[in-house]
C-alpha cells in the first residue's frame, strides 16, 4: 500500500514540475514579446511627438473630422474663427473649443495647444497675445473674412 502511494506522488510531483516548466517557458516567451511591444510602441509615440512638431512647424491642419464646419481650414483660421466667437481667449482655451468642434480629433493636448500658439505668432497681422491671453487683433477684417 505504501508503495502504491509513493508511485503515485511520485507521478504527480513529476507532471507538476513538467507543467512548470512549460509555464516558466511560456512565461519567458511572453515576457520577450512583451518587451518588443514596449520597445514598438515607444518608438511610434516618439514618432508621433515628432510629426507632431513637424506639423507644428508646418501650419499644416491636424486631422479634422469631414462634418466639422472648419473641415479644410489651416490652424490659424480655425483659431480665428474660435476667437472671432468667443472672443480673447488662452490657448488652451482655444484648443478645447477647436477639439469640441471636431478640429484637431485625436491630437495630444500639449502638441496641439503649441501647434495652436506656434500658428498664432507666425501670424501678428491677425492675432495679439496679451500676457498668454488671445486676441484678434481687427474684428472687422476677421468678419468680413469669415462671412
Amino acid at each position: 500500500m505504501s508503495h502504491d502511494l509513493i508511485a503515485v506522488h511520485k507521478a504527480a510531483l513529476e507532471t507538476v514540475k513538467r507543467k512548470k516548466a512549460e509555464l516558466q517557458s511560456e512565461l519567458h516567451t511572453l515576457d520577450l514579446v512583451e518587451r518588443y511591444h514596449q520597445r514598438e510602441l515607444s518608438g511610434l509615440m516618439v514618432m508621433q511627438d515628432i510629426q507632431a512638431r513637424v506639423d507644428a512647424a508646418s501650419g499644416e491642419a491636424p486631422p479634422v473630422s469631414r462634418e466639422s464646419r472648419l473641415y479644410g481650414k489651416t490652424i490659424a483660421e480655425a483659431a480665428e474663427y474660435a476667437l472671432a466667437a468667443a472672443g480673447a481667449c488662452r490657448a488652451g482655451d482655444i484648443a478645447d473649443m477647436l477639439q469640441s468642434l471636431g478640429y484637431g480629433t485625436g491630437s495630444g493636448n500639449r502638441s496641439y495647444v503649441n501647434a495652436i500658439y506656434n500658428a498664432m505668432s507666425r501670424k501678428p497681422d491677425m492675432f495679439v497675445n496679451r500676457e498668454g491671453v488671445w486676441s484678434l487683433k481687427s474684428r472687422e477684417a476677421t468678419h468680413k473674412r469669415l462671412s
